[in-house]
């Protein structure tokens, strides 16, 4: 009897029940608005200053708008940062920098998709305050301004060796085999007496041969770990000393071995380490993109970092140190 009860009440309570799903008026929704979102990197290394200018597209409110390629990729070319175009640009919109009492505005280029200014007509100075104002033809206007660090050198580093054991596959046969990983220690002194933020990467250029024709490969160098983000610090624990960036592996037995056409081992041409001392605006965007992509379920969403007032992005700053090791 004393079962029946308990099922005959846990019956009543799911009858009883409300509906888990439920209508919502439109008119209870908010009436989000299109916002701009601006993405500009200052450095006295690049030669072209770049802006890249876009909409975010509302979930309600805004049926006229569509979505196409997001908001395209970063690359870097040479020593440059470039972008790849996007359909999601807004092509007429008014871009200026400004320094103190120097003003300059960048044009659109719709090769990249971007506004851009040459750095000999608008130089890029360490230790300068720099302001970006975009003001879109339908009146939304977005301001923000960065301090671009000044270069730091990196003090030493140190090269070493770690053995490791991979395999390689040849018609159908896979086969263990020995070799040695090279890697780098990297060392440099802390700026004294202020809030720094460093990013600690590089790259390796090797040459590899092909059945039908040589090929030239380029891997990043990441540090400590940190596959996919390069390596940032601040000095929250290191202040006015020296800091650490370990075992960046610039070699590795095992690139250049996943193609089948592969008739030998990748050759180290020439390894390069890149120091940047970055303001916050880019430490704190960069670590916040990172986040988000490593999100998984289980974790609570990523805000993405934004200093741009009035709309998203960042307007950031970096000043980087190069140094090869190898070549």
């Amino acid at each position: 009897m004393k079962n029946i009860l308990i099922f005959l009440t846990f019956m009543t309570s799911l009858i009883a029940c409300k509906p888990l799903v439920q209508e919502i008026s439109p008119d209870n929704i908010p009436n989000s608005e299109a916002k701009l979102v601006v993405s500009c990197f200052l450095s006295p290394n690049d030669k072209i200053i770049r802006a890249r200018v876009l909409t975010t597209i509302p979930m309600f409110g805004q049926e006229d708008l569509q979505a196409t390629n997001g908001i395209g990729k970063m690359v870097i070319n040479g020593k440059d940062t470039t972008y790849l175009p996007s359909q999601d640009d807004i092509i007429d919109a008014l871009v200026e920098i400004s320094e103190g009492s120097q003003n300059a505005k960048l044009s659109y280029n719709a090769a990249e998709g971007v506004y851009a200014i040459s750095a000999t007509a608008f130089p890029i100075v360490a230790g300068k305050t720099y302001g970006l104002k975009v003001t879109a033809k339908d009146g939304r206007v977005v301001t923000a301004n960065c301090t671009v660090p000044k270069a730091i050198r990196i003090d030493s580093y140190q090269k070493d060796s770690i053995a490791v054991n991979y395999q390689v596959s040849n018609n159908g046969k896979t086969e263990l085999k020995s070799g040695f990983d090279l890697f780098v220690n990297v060392k440099w002194n802390d700026e004294p007496n202020q809030k720094n933020y460093y990013e600690m990467i590089g790259y390796s250029k090797l040459s590899q041969t092909f059945k039908t024709k040589d090929s030239t490969l380029f891997e990043f160098i990441y540090f400590n770990d940190q596959r996919g983000r390069g390596a940032y610090f601040d000095d929250k624990l290191t202040e006015n000393q020296q800091i650490i960036a370990k075992k960046g592996v610039y070699r590795s037995v095992n690139w250049g071995r996943s193609n089948g056409q592969n008739s030998g081992t990748a050759v180290l041409k020439q390894a390069t380490l890149l120091l940047s001392q970055i303001d916050e605006n880019y430490y704190f965007y960069r670590r916040a993109i990172y986040d988000f992509r490593q999100q998984n379920f289980f974790t609570e969403p990523t805000l993405l970092y934004t200093n741009i007032k009035g709309g998203y992005g960042v307007f950031a700053a970096y000043n980087t140190t190069e140094v090869e090791i190898f070549k």
